[in-house]
């Protein structure tokens, strides 16, 4: 679970605890009318009503209190605020994006339909499905997401797909966007401190470093040449994504990468548990339906 920041254990708090929150917002009221029935006996206020300097003295720290508790309670609102409207948004965008995709596949369907109409020697399996176009879209759409819920240019994200079947056992790209002069198939392999080696020695299942330096100086990324180009600044997402039960069937790794732009800040938390809980998973279940559908035809054609 995602830690919580201040700003969100103060709101949780005022929440939870909602009785003492407006005992403090109201204390100057009780304050006030404290002093005008028992302020003279107490030397709080004079003959002529006026506070007196003890009175004002023991009303500042109420004061402040106030003041701090209402700063408080204002910033949570206004974190709260901006937490409901980041996650409508990033809902509003899987949706967007999955309904998308939906009807690009019904639309194939149905022209299929339309195109083999009447005929009964069909191989419908073979002439509809088509799992690496679908994860092209897949991949293209996940890049879309990202680009525009942390304000990062789409051209400095690159992403792709690594994978081997137990049928061919030789890793191979499935597909990969904007990635030129990264690490090749080879380096990513053979390299021990790739983020996606540590996912094939079966150490991680998920790697992400919103600030690759810190991937960089675990032993967990390896940068590229255009890491160089662009000051190794940038944010890695590494995911495995292979399709197996007892047996690996088809093993597979995504690598989300972000040049010159990080996804995130270092320390965001909540905007990481979303990519990492809430955002990648929606797209992984697609793509992994997709790749179950790509091994049956690898099956098909041995």
């Amino acid at each position: 679970m995602v830690s919580e920041t201040l700003p969100r254990k103060i709101y949780n708090f005022s929440i939870k605890h909602w009785i003492y929150s407006g005992l403090i917002l109201s204390l100057p009221t009780y304050y006030f009318l404290f002093i005008q029935l028992f302020g003279r006996n107490l030397g709080l206020i004079n003959s002529n009503g006026i506070i007196t300097e003890t009175g004002l003295f023991i009303f500042w720290p109420f004061f402040i209190v106030l003041f701090l508790t209402s700063f408080a309670k204002t910033l949570s609102d206004k974190y709260n605020e901006k937490v409901m409207f980041n996650g409508q948004y990033v809902l509003r965008k899987l949706l967007s994006s999955t309904n998308s995709l939906k009807q690009t596949k019904t639309r194939r369907f149905v022209n299929y339909i339309t195109d083999h109409h009447g005929q009964t020697d069909l191989d419908p399996f073979q002439n509809i499905t088509n799992p690496i176009l679908q994860i092209e879209l897949l991949l293209e759409n996940i890049r879309e997401t990202l680009a525009d819920i942390s304000d990062i240019d789409s051209d400095n994200i690159g992403i792709s797909i690594l994978y081997k079947t137990d049928i061919k056992p030789r890793w191979k790209w499935l597909h990969s966007i904007n990635t030129p002069n990264d690490l090749s198939k080879s380096e990513l392999i053979s390299t021990s401190s790739t983020s996606a080696r540590q996912i094939i020695d079966g150490k991680k299942n998920s790697v992400f470093y919103a600030d690759k330096h810190n991937g960089e100086r675990n032993r967990e990324y390896y940068p590229s040449q255009k890491d160089n180009e662009c000051g190794g600044i940038g944010s890695v997402i590494c995911r495995d994504i292979s399709i197996a039960n007892e047996a690996d069937y088809l093993t597979a790794i995504m690598s989300i990468t972000t040049y010159g732009q990080q996804i995130c800040a270092t320390n965001d938390n909540d905007t990481k548990y979303r990519i990492e809980n809430i955002i990648l998973p929606c797209f992984e279940n697609r793509i992994k339906l997709e790749l179950s559908l790509l091994y049956i035809r690898h099956m098909v054609n041995v």
